[in-house]
Formats: structure tokens, sequence, C-alpha cells
């Protein structure tokens, strides 16, 4: 596991954060003040007030979420076909894993690199092989 790729990672505690500057990085939203803030705590435990939240701080900002599940086949293609997208990272166990987990805003890819917007609002790239094995 690689740490470099969690440090680029969003806790869910910032997620609307997230949401709102991808939206103006890929120039897909601009109407940020629609973002309804953060996700409430109880999106922390609760997979399906997550999944509600995420399409209505998506449509808020005239955006679709859509899930998408994969084999471990087939992530190394998500990662390179992918629009812009939220990862979900798996749970590494350690005691400083903020509730939620962790997540990547990916904004997309070129050749074996993805970039990646970090909460520091900056973007990073990491390659396609790093992600892929954080995320299987």
């Amino acid at each position: 596991m690689s740490r470099e790729i969690d440090e680029y990672a969003w806790p869910l505690s910032q997620l609307g954060e997230a949401i709102a500057e991808m939206g103006r990085s890929t120039g897909l939203a601009l109407m940020a003040a629609a973002l309804p803030g953060n996700p409430p705590p109880r999106c922390a435990t609760d997979p399906s007030a997550l999944a509600d939240w995420l399409e209505q701080s998506a449509a808020g900002l005239g955006l679709e979420a859509q899930a998408v599940e994969t084999s471990y086949a087939r992530v190394e293609t998500l990662l390179r076909l992918s629009p812009p997208a939220l990862l979900r990272l798996p749970t590494t166990g350690a005691a400083t894993q903020p509730a939620g987990g962790l997540f990547l805003a990916l904004l997309g890819s070129r050749g074996e690199r993805l970039r990646l917007l970090g909460p520091d609002g900056k973007m990073h790239w990491s390659s396609i092989e790093e992600v892929q094995k954080r995320l299987c």
C-alpha cells in the first residue's frame, strides 16, 4: 500500500469540498453554492445514506453520480477510461483512518498516469499501478 496515495485522498468529512473542487477543476460544474455541504456523520456507517447524499450533491451541481462496481481484473481499465470519479479506498484498519474512510478524486488519465485532486487543492500524478494496488 502506498502512503503517498493516502496523502492525496479525501476523508468522508470533506467529500462535499472534493465534489465542488472536482466540478470546478473539470469545468463541469460552476454552481458550487448549490452543494449541500459535507456529508452528515451517518454516512460513515450507512452506505445507502452516503449513496443518497452523493446523488443529491452531484445533482445540485448539475452532475450525475453513479455507483460502479468492477472485478479486480477490470480495475486497470476502469481507471484508464473513467470520467472524473470518486474512488473509495479500502480501509486499512489503521487507528488513524478517518471515520467513513478515504476517497480519491480522480480527474482523468494520461498514459500510465492518473491525475488526482488532493485536499490541498493541487493536482497530483500517480501511476495507474500504484492506485490499482491501493484499491485492490
